[in-house]
């Protein structure tokens, strides 16, 4: 999937999209813990951002539950 052409369709549908998915607190992936540790501490971010000049999108490939 290429984030620029995923960004430019959302954006051309409606710019409320892009501003919802910039949210600094839209998407959260629980922290990894294994036998009591914690392997990956829990992280908050946006879907899209913008780091060093360059779209970037987040994702996961985890399934939910």
């Amino acid at each position: 999937m290429d984030p620029e052409i995923v960004y430019m369709h959302l954006r051309d549908g409606n710019i409320k999209y892009i501003e919802a998915l910039m949210d600094p607190n839209l998407f959260s992936v629980e922290a990894n813990v294994d036998n009591g540790f914690v392997v990956r501490s829990q992280t908050t971010s946006p879907i899209f951002s913008i780091i060093n000049g360059f779209l970037h999108m987040r994702f996961s490939n985890r399934k939910f539950l």
